[in-house]
């Protein structure tokens, strides 16, 4: 369709400009369909448009993504016979390429030594490849900026090394370009991973002081979690309180990965009340939740043998838009909570049947109807209410 509009516009003489191929080549790599993306520059050479670092920058992304490595150093070359030169756009994108690169080739088992610059060194995938490019920078005259530095920070956070995040934003110091939002995140995010709780607050704090970034919805949302992980519940919602205030700021929803992370947190605390509550709050206030967060919602229920809040999550799933069930599994889980009570009561049955034995043998008759949890009693009593048709959970065995 996009490509049928192109030529319309054309047809029309409303010829296309670069800005228009950019945005073409950009939907192609998506797709990744790289070879007519590439032809595009033919294509604009034909029609007499100037060759355009933009639209070279969208085609080489899009290499740099898939990890056609070949293709990027051909486009490299055109550009430079075309007269232009690589911006830190285009090092940035070609560093975030071998950084992430989605090849078997650089994996986190093989992270190789990368000079940042100043004698630092990081551990990074495709370091060879890094330090190659960064020094191709330097020599073109351009400096690193924040987003370079960022995308090393990362790449060292995917491999779980705080020494090679903390020598890239020293390096990044020494160069004197500031941290933004998203690298103080990054190291938020490495630091609780790592169970470094008090190092991850810290650096929220000098995001909150910073004068060149500000706190946004990723950074508050780390937030949540690096207080859910360590139990302190109250802080976690009141950041939480925060990030649904600056979404209701910006227009959109409250974000659902923060609300994920305080109901995983009053799961894995064993809080079945808080944790629905927190999501009735989340659903009350407009959030849209994702299927693993509703799954995770359904399975605490079951796990509680909470069948009726089960039942209410599901009902609630299905009304949803835009979430893909499995329904199947659904029942799979259901029926394997309902044996796993039904387990349960039979051990707890079979412990007062022996103590009652025990103590009939001794003289004592009268203690004939058990003790154990009451849950005999109670399915006898359930089973008397349904043969005088009073309401009961005789049968809640049944999946709904």
């Amino acid at each position: 369709m996009a490509r049928a509009v192109l030529d319309k516009a054309r047809r029309e003489g409303s010829s296309p400009d670069a800005f228009t191929y950019s945005s073409y080549a950009s939907g192609l790599v998506a797709a990744g369909r790289l070879d007519e993306a590439e032809a595009l520059l033919g294509e604009m050479a034909a029609e007499g448009l100037p060759p355009n670092p933009v639209v070279y920058g969208a085609v080489m992304d899009g290499c740099a993504r898939l990890s056609d490595w070949s293709r990027v150093e051909r486009l490299l070359k055109r550009m430079r016979a075309d007269g232009l030169h690589p911006s830190v756009a285009h090092y940035n994108m070609l560093i975030r390429g071998r950084s992430y690169s989605y090849s078997s080739e650089f994996t986190a088992q093989q992270h190789q030594p990368v000079t940042v610059g100043g004698g630092s060194t990081i551990a990074t995938a495709g370091g060879g490849h890094v330090e190659a490019l960064m020094a191709e920078m330097r020599a073109a005259g351009l400096r690193p900026d924040a987003i370079t530095y960022g995308t090393l920070i990362d790449a060292a956070v995917r491999s779980s090394s705080i020494e090679a995040a903390l020598e890239v934003l020293s390096a990044m110091r020494v160069e004197g370009v500031q941290p933004d939002g998203a690298t103080f995140t990054s190291l938020m995010k490495l630091f609780r991973t790592q169970g470094r709780h008090v190092q991850a607050l810290e650096f929220f704090e000098q995001l909150s002081n910073s004068r060149s970034s500000m706190v946004d919805l990723w950074a508050l949302c780390c937030l949540v979690k690096v207080h859910a992980s360590v139990g302190e519940m109250a802080e976690a919602e009141d950041a939480q309180g925060r990030a649904n205030e600056l979404a209701t700021e910006q227009g959109r929803p409250p974000p659902a990965e923060a609300a994920f992370a305080l109901l995983q947190a009053y799961g894995q605390q064993g809080q079945l009340r808080p944790a629905l509550l927190s999501l009735r709050r989340f659903l009350a206030t407009g959030g849209r939740p994702h299927r693993k967060m509703c799954e995770f919602a359904y399975r605490l229920c079951l796990k509680h043998f909470d069948f009726r809040a089960a039942s209410q999550v599901l009902r609630a799933m299905r009304l949803m838009r835009g979430l893909q069930l499995r329904e199947t599994l659904y029942r799979q889980w259901w029926e394997d909570a309902q044996r796993r009570l039904q387990a349960r009561r039979q051990a707890a049955s079979s412990s007062s049947t022996g103590s009652s034995s025990s103590l009939s043998n001794n003289g004592n008759s009268n203690s004939g109807t058990g003790s154990g949890d009451g849950i005999g009693v109670t399915t006898t009593a359930e089973k008397w209410k349904w043969w005088f048709g009073l309401p009961n959970n005789y049968y809640g065995t049944d999946w709904r």
